[in-house]
């Protein structure tokens, strides 16, 4: 009975925040789009395309490691002279420049093989190796002219357009959608990339395309959470290191895959206005819809979690 519970909670949660991320889901198209066209240059070739998105990817992170990234590079700069790729040309390219893992599994769709191998190449980690996945779906789904001058694989749009069945996509989760998931007290403890993707493959059993739209958790986690001033310290046993703010390459916050040690500072969540100006791809004319939809976004959370209180509180028999 209580299993019951819990499932019937679980539905209820997920399904008014997936109503209020299909009902939005523009407005972070809109951002995206803005941010692809703002660094990647269409007069350039497919595959200076390809390295510059690798690029703003591999410094989304908080502490990247450049000594490893240094190693990357050697190795992907040579994609700059090479012919468009396919997604498989790409996937190989990436698996024998990572670590030496076997042969590539053959049983794993597309762009689980490519998220596999990127996740294993040095400077690299599962929520950069998602976020670069996404990002290339993203692009070659853009189909408007503007968006076809940013293309950059020779079968991009055909394996953006439908995936293929049992295809794996990752949530790329970072500091802030593990935030919106405590603050709506979705149940996955401990909020990590792996837990939390688990969570959505079979608890919620999202598909892959409403995995895509479940990141749009990160627009509007983004525009409402401060994070408290303060030194972000390590765990027992490490170093002190001094908490910086949230870097702004790519538009996206990724904590460091190298270092998870990290403890996160202390968020509050609220529109935060100071972020919604500080981003150059923001609609800034339509601020107030904005902030609007930014506070609509805070009370389903709310919602979200008077339902977990509610579902914990013991009844009284009368």
């Amino acid at each position: 009975m209580k299993f019951q519970k819990d499932a019937e909670v679980v539905n209820k949660q997920t399904n008014i925040i997936c109503k209020f991320l299909e009902a939005n889901a523009k407005w972070n198209a809109e951002f995206q789009r803005k941010e692809f066209r703002r660094y990647l240059r269409p007069e350039s070739t497919h595959s200076q395309r390809l390295v510059s998105l690798l690029q703003e990817i591999s410094l989304t992170q908080q502490e990247p490691n450049l000594e490893k990234l240094a190693e990357f590079w050697k190795i992907a700069l040579k994609l700059e002279d090479r012919a468009p790729l396919s997604l498989l040309q790409l996937v190989r390219f990436f698996h024998r420049s990572g670590k030496p893992e076997g042969k590539i599994v053959a049983k794993r769709t597309p762009w689980h093989r490519l998220y596999s191998a990127l996740k294993k190449s040095p400077g690299w980690g599962e929520k950069t190796a998602a976020l670069f996945v996404r990002a290339c779906i993203l692009i070659h789904r853009d189909d408007s002219p503007e968006g076809k001058r940013l293309h950059f694989l020779a079968d991009g749009i055909k394996q953006a357009a439908n995936f293929q069945t049992g295809e794996r996509i990752h949530l790329p989760v970072d500091a802030v959608i593990k935030e919106v998931f405590g603050f709506a007290e979705l149940p996955v403890m401990p909020r990590s990339f792996s837990k939390i993707n688990t969570y959505l493959r079979d608890t919620v059993r999202c598909t892959p395309d409403q995995v895509l739209l479940w990141d749009d958790l990160w627009f509007w986690g983004f525009l409402t959470q401060r994070v408290n001033k303060g030194k972000k310290k390590r765990k027992e046993g490490k170093a002190e290191a001094v908490g910086r703010s949230e870097p702004n390459v790519a538009s996206r916050e990724v904590a460091d895959d190298a270092h998870e040690d990290l403890q996160p500072l202390p968020r509050t969540i609220g529109w935060n206005p100071q972020k919604f100006w500080c981003q150059r791809s923001m609609p800034w004319k339509e601020k107030a819809a904005v902030e609007t939809l930014c506070k609509q976004f805070v009370e389903v959370l709310k919602q979200a979690q008077s339902l977990r209180d509610n579902a914990s509180t013991p009844t009284t028999a009368k």
